[in-house]
């Protein structure tokens, strides 16, 4: 589902009222390992006023500033929701024609949280000549606040769910149910290729393509 950042509809359960605002419409910046004990400490005092934000986890600690200006107007608004997509070449087009043509977008989501929740949405929302379907057509159990790992007792819903794809599996859980997936698709489960790729190559393939870290505050 798709939605205005800014006014989560109730089906967005995820989202608290003010996530997408924080988000979106704030600078965050990286803190030094070093402040991660006061950073702990000054979390609640911080968090309950709007103007200042800062969000502690596995992946270190930040401060997130609110902007004095966004890229969002009446008209052009901020959306937010599902990072999976299933984009046709036309839609493609049309973000790479946006990026282009709108470096100071870009340059704003650079800062933000978790972007690929926003990014790519508020470019087609806000466009009328494609048409967008509300409905990502992934297939997903939820168990607050993460997706499920999908098991036999998941295949019925699945097949019959109308959507493309599904998420999460693990076959070190539940491998049956992709045997029933293979046979339902009429594929052989055991001609299924078993991954080559190590921790490694992935590893290689993001520092290739990742965006530039948020700058480190207080840092050169």
């Amino acid at each position: 589902e798709y939605f205005p950042a800014e006014e989560p509809p109730e089906t967005a359960w995820l989202w608290g009222k003010d996530l997408g605002i924080e988000r979106y419409f704030s600078r965050f910046y990286q803190l030094p390992a070093s402040l991660k004990t006061i950073v702990y400490k000054l979390y609640r005092v911080v968090n309950w006023q709007p103007l200042v934000r800062i969000r502690a986890g596995k992946f270190g600690a930040r401060i997130g500033i609110r902007c004095v200006s966004t890229p969002f107007t009446p008209e052009f608004k901020c959306y937010a929701g599902s990072q999976w997509h299933t984009l046709s070449y036309r839609c493609i087009q049309y973000i790479h024609q946006f990026v282009q043509r709108n470096p100071a977008f870009v340059e704003h989501y650079r800062n933000t949280l978790v972007p690929d929740e926003s990014f790519i949405q508020s470019i087609l929302l806000n466009q009328s000549m494609l048409k967008i379907v509300n409905d990502n057509k992934r297939y997903i159990s939820w168990t607050p606040p993460y997706p499920a790992i999908m098991g036999v007792q998941d295949f019925e819903s699945m097949i019959t769910s109308g959507k493309h794809f599904a998420r999460k599996f693990d076959d070190k859980v539940d491998a049956k149910v992709l045997d029933m997936l293979d046979k339902h698709l009429g594929q052989d489960g055991d001609s299924r290729e078993e991954s080559t790729y190590s921790h490694s190559d992935f590893s290689k393939v993001y520092s290739k393509f990742r965006p530039p870290s948020p700058p480190i505050l207080g840092g050169n």
